[in-house]
C-alpha cells in the first residue's frame, strides 16, 4: 500500500514539472504569459525553455546589422534548445515591459502577442542598439501554455535612431 503512495506521488511529480516549469496558469493574463515565456527564452538554459515550446515550434528570425549584414532563417525547436544551449551568457537583449507588448489574436484557448522593444544589446561583443519586433502565439496544451509559432525581427545599429528613422518591419 505504501509503495503504490509512493509510485502515485512520483507519477504526481513529474507529471507537474512541466506545469511548474513556466509557472503561469489557465487564468494568467496573455501579458503574463508572454513575459513569462520571453524570461524564460532569454534564460540561456535549454531546461526553462523547453516545455514552453509546442512539438511543431518554429522560429522565424530576420536579423539586419550595420547595413552589412542580413540574414533570415527558420529555427526548429530543436535546433533553438540546441543553439540556446551553445550560446554564451554575455549576449544582452531589450526585455519586453507591459507598457510594449499588445495582444494581435485572442480566444478561449489561443492568444498571439507582439512586443516592440528597443534599447542597448550586446550583439557580437559590440554595444549596439536594438530595434526589435517579437511575436509568439500560444495555446493551452497539457495544462500549460505552449508557442506554437514565434517571430523576432531585428535590427541593430550603433547608436539609437534620430526621429523620423525607420522602425522593424514586420516580415
Amino acid at each position: 500500500m505504501v509503495q503504490r503512495h509512493l509510485v502515485f506521488g512520483f507519477t504526481l511529480l513529474f507529471a507537474c514539472l512541466p506545469v511548474a516549469a513556466n509557472a503561469v496558469s489557465a487564468k494568467s493574463t496573455p501579458a503574463e504569459v508572454y513575459l513569462a515565456f520571453e524570461d524564460a527564452f532569454f534564460s540561456h538554459q535549454a531546461t526553462i525553455l523547453e516545455p514552453w515550446l509546442a512539438p511543431e515550434y518554429e522560429l522565424q528570425q530576420h536579423t539586419f546589422v550595420l547595413n552589412f549584414v542580413e540574414e533570415s532563417r527558420t529555427l526548429t525547436r530543436k535546433k533553438v534548445l540546441y543553439t540556446l544551449e551553445q550560446a554564451s551568457d554575455d549576449t544582452e537583449t531589450p526585455k519586453a515591459t507591459s507598457d510594449n507588448i499588445e495582444v494581435t489574436e485572442e480566444s478561449e484557448e489561443r492568444f498571439c502577442m507582439q512586443a516592440s522593444v528597443e534599447g542597448q544589446a550586446q550583439f557580437m561583443g559590440r554595444s549596439l542598439y536594438e530595434m526589435s519586433t517579437r511575436e509568439a502565439c500560444f495555446e493551452w496544451r497539457d495544462m500549460r501554455w505552449q508557442v506554437v509559432t514565434h517571430k523576432v525581427n531585428n535590427r541593430y545599429q550603433l547608436a539609437a535612431p534620430q526621429t523620423g528613422d525607420q522602425k522593424p518591419t514586420r516580415r
